[in-house]
């Protein structure tokens, strides 16, 4: 069990170069860590009973950052890019998918979706992990891709795949059969 102060103590560096990667700026990104463990010490029961509280503050600073990018009217930037000039699914067509997806990720037994929402939703380093759960890094490695090739089967059992002529996804829908799937 990790209080608030603790929780600052260990994780507080590696969660401030998150902040600054997606903001590109110092000042903003201490800000937002500051409310980030503002609203942390304002209800500190999901830290305490999380598996894996960097998961979680990743997860909180993920809203934040969202929060701060809507109050100012900014797109977040990927790359360079702002999101809305890259290519992929308009916001009506990801949030469908997002919708389809977290049951299928919440199907996934804890250890292998805590290893996902951990690396692949909220980009954090597989080193990190392994760090916070003292397991082996190659464990964690092992987690990450076992559960992601078990999503990636149901995924599959659930929804149609149409692909372009290099093979990158073009469309997902239910698949009829399995529409209680999404």
């Amino acid at each position: 069990m990790m209080d608030t102060q603790a929780a600052y103590g260990a994780f507080h560096q590696q969660l401030r170069r998150f902040i600054t990667k997606r903001l590109g700026n110092a000042e903003e990104a201490e800000d937002i860590l500051q409310e980030v463990f503002l609203r942390v010490l304002r209800n500190e029961k999901p830290l305490q009973a999380a598996n894996t509280p960097l998961a979680w503050l990743y997860t909180v600073t993920n809203s934040v950052i969202i929060d701060h990018f809507r109050k100012q009217g900014r797109r977040v930037q990927t790359g360079g890019a702002p999101i809305e000039t890259l290519p992929g699914p308009d916001k009506a067509e990801a949030a469908e998918f997002g919708r389809c997806l977290t049951p299928l990720l919440n199907g996934l037994p804890q250890k292998y979706r805590d290893a996902l929402t951990f690396v692949d939703l909220n980009g954090g380093r597989q080193v990190d992990l392994a760090r916070e759960t003292g397991l082996r890094p190659s464990t964690v490695k092992s987690r990450v891709q076992r559960g992601r090739r078990m999503l990636e089967v149901s995924i599959k059992q659930c929804c149609h795949i149409q692909r372009d002529g290099a093979n990158k996804v073009m469309e997902l829908s239910p698949d009829s059969a399995n529409e209680a799937c999404c």
